[in-house]
């Protein structure tokens, strides 16, 4: 979640959000047709998909999806996360941006929404109410309030007006956009990626359910001496706002100046986390952005914000995971391979060529990582081996078969992981969490 104080009202009802992306698409194709007209003057050769990959284009297209909100604003984030080595460099910078920024709703629109939610005296209840939030991402944004009866500091947050009303129809708009425009190369799997952020948005839309993971996971590690998860107010919860505890800590990322010791104990604990969540909890927080874990440094304490995007592991997955590290374990590359085709991880109908570089990668990273001397995250040669096969991979004329939406999302947090090690630049021994869950 973003930390800008830059407000915008969200726009809400189809038409609104149609024509602000239908405004934005008719720009760009201005801006297409334009440079066209130039070249063709010039004598220069026409490539239109070069024009529309522009960085001017590119920054009017994240600007209205984090106008929007949203499904809109989602799928932007899903593109950066999926298609991101498929772009320019310069484009992929701008469509990240998708990560870690939103507009905040204006002051008239949150006391709006609240009242819908509290009623109109609902001001009375709180001693402090900021109005200007501590967060803002692509569902909602969070306010820190205190409480008059009982004193106490609660994160609010609250659902962008509109959002669940909105998801299908963007989500059918930007796949019109992205495919009338053909951004994307054929290797995406467009259709499959729009219908995994449409299901992502509902669930992320229903803040019962996530409420109710919050308090799993509040459960779960209400006595842990070193992870904490934010105490749930079911009282001033409702189907639009989620209250809990308000916690202080920096965002994830921000660790990376503190000592080296420190930050192998944070990515350490994070990792344990991840094995929790698969094999102990059944479920998992997939969501990779940095500011979903905050550290108090003075408490040396990890705590667990945002669980919106929570899945269910069931014990097909858990035993196919647990057979990956049991093959893992023991060097059994066939077996290794099986469960990756199993899964859909690697597409059985990719060339022959790219499934054995893709295996070989798979096979030597696995043995770093399982290695007694520990994985070197910041020298490992991991992201240029993958950007050599995403080369290959963009050159294919059929979409690239994708997992189930959970494995995809699975993924997801374990890249999350992988990127924030890079970041704090650690070298662990991770050999322990395989063999431990490795089955017998």
């Amino acid at each position: 979640m973003n930390n800008k104080n830059n407000s915008y009202p969200i726009p809400t009802g189809r038409v609104k959000r149609f024509f602000g992306l239908s405004k934005t698409t008719l720009n760009i194709a201005g801006n297409v047709a334009l440079a066209a007209s130039k070249n063709y003057i010039t004598q220069n050769n026409v490539d239109f998909k070069e024009l529309l990959l522009t960085k001017e284009n590119f920054t009017k297209f994240v600007t209205q999806l984090s106008i929007m909100r949203g499904a809109a604003l989602k799928v932007g984030q899903l593109l950066s996360l999926e298609t991101g080595e498929f772009l320019p460099k310069e484009i992929n910078e701008i469509l990240s941006a998708c990560r870690n920024q939103a507009y905040s709703m204006p002051k008239t629109q949150v006391i709006e929404a609240l009242k819908n939610e509290w009623g109109e005296n609902f001001e009375k209840k709180f001693s402090i109410f900021q109005f200007v939030p501590v967060a803002a991402a692509s569902i909602g944004q969070v306010h820190k309030v205190k409480l008059k009866e009982t004193n106490e500091t609660l994160a609010v947050k609250i659902q962008y007006p509109g959002v669940k009303e909105s998801i299908e129809d963007d989500i059918d708009n930007l796949g019109l956009i992205l495919k009338s425009t053909k951004l994307l190369p054929a290797s995406i799997d467009i259709e499959n990626l729009l219908a995994i952020a449409s299901r992502q948005l509902h669930r992320e839309a229903c803040y019962k359910t996530e409420l109710k993971y919050l308090d799993k996971f509040y459960n779960y590690f209400k006595n842990d001496e070193i992870l904490e998860v934010p105490k749930p107010n079911f009282k001033y919860s409702t189907d639009n706002i989620i209250c809990m505890e308000f916690k202080n800590g920096v965002t994830i990322e921000k660790v990376a100046s503190r000592p080296q010791k420190e930050k192998e104990f944070i990515f350490y604990n994070l990792v344990k986390l991840l094995f929790s969540e698969i094999f102990e909890l059944n479920c998992m927080q997939t969501d990779p952005n940095y500011a979903n874990f905050l550290y108090n440094v003075d408490k040396k304490k990890i705590i667990l914000l945002d669980f919106g995007s929570c899945v269910d592991i069931n014990e097909k997955y858990k035993e196919n995971f647990s057979e990956l590290l049991k093959s893992i374990v023991n060097k059994d590359h066939d077996q290794s391979k099986n469960i990756l085709y199993k899964l859909n991880i690697i597409d059985q109908n990719l060339p022959l060529n790219i499934k054995s570089k893709i295996l070989d990668h798979f096979f030597e990273i696995s043995e770093e990582l399982n290695s007694e001397f520990g994985f070197d995250f910041k020298n490992t040669n991991v992201i240029d081996r993958m950007n050599e096969l995403s080369e290959e991979i963009i050159k294919l004329e059929k979409p690239v078969s994708l997992p189930d939406s959970e494995i995809l999302m699975i993924q997801r947090k374990i890249s999350g992981l992988f990127f924030l090690a890079r970041t704090l630049e650690v070298k662990l021994k991770l050999s322990e969490f395989f063999i431990k869950y490795s089955k017998n």
